[in-house]
């Protein structure tokens, strides 16, 4: 399965998302592609077929793709495999004013003492390994609480943040953190590390007290980047 962004040429929202399904298994005859969507419609439909199925599964696709404002075709060569495309319309996400994107380059800061609250492990060793091979000092945690735990035992100076955690998610440590029920400095800068792009995810965070964010699947100059930007506003504020 592949996907990728069709884009207007002028790069404005709506755009649209492109999938691409591929099999290499028996294929279809030509003459039967124009029937594949309809219901209870198979190619070769005969009760001894030896494969199993009520024919149902493209119409229901179609129908869905319909809803989500897209269009689907199939092509296919008999004994060769079958391809299905299909299109979904998405609104790209816009970068919303709480979560600023540096207009220059920024110099990394250097020698932080970095929490890095992750439950998903590779995602937290990936963390990790950017950070210490620039020279900072990482402390990682899988959950709120033990977020929470590790910033009542030692001080930091930023912390990456998931949104989505078990047992104490990323808006509730964050809560307590700005409210000064932690140990810890009440505005300490915070990045969410989170998969949700939507502006009004980033909203949400933003009224939660996180004006940084980092969306995953992030690579190394995401996180320098932002990293960057959160310490020099902490030294400008």
């Amino acid at each position: 399965v592949e996907a990728s962004f069709l884009k207007p040429a002028n790069d404005r929202i709506p755009a649209r998302l492109l999938f691409t399904v591929r099999d290499s298994g028996i294929g279809i005859a030509e003459d039967a592609l124009e029937l594949m969507f309809d219901p209870f419609t198979q190619a070769g439909n005969s009760y001894s077929q030896p494969l199993q199925g009520t024919g149902l599964g493209l119409g229901i696709v179609r129908k869905l793709v319909t809803l989500l404002d897209g269009t689907i075709c199939i092509e296919s060569t008999l004994g060769s495999g079958t391809t299905i495309y299909f299109t979904v319309g998405v609104t790209l996400p816009s970068t919303p004013a709480h979560f600023p994107v540096p207009s220059e380059k920024l110099a990394p800061p250097d020698h932080l003492r970095v929490l890095v609250a992750e439950d998903n492990r590779t995602n937290s060793i990936l963390a990790q390994r950017i950070l210490e091979k620039r020279g900072h000092t990482v402390v990682c945690a899988t959950n709120g609480e033990e977020a929470l735990s590790a910033l009542a035992k030692e001080s930091f100076d930023i912390i990456l943040m998931d949104i989505q955690m078990p047992r104490m998610n990323g808006l509730e440590a964050t809560k307590i953190i700005r409210s000064g029920d932690a140990n810890c400095d009440p505005d300490i800068p915070i990045i969410a590390l989170t998969a949700h792009a939507l502006s009004h995810d980033q909203e949400r965070f933003a009224r939660g007290g996180i004006h940084y964010c980092l969306i995953k699947p992030f690579e190394i100059d995401d996180i320098l980047t932002v990293l960057a930007q959160a310490m020099r506003d902490r030294t400008q504020a």
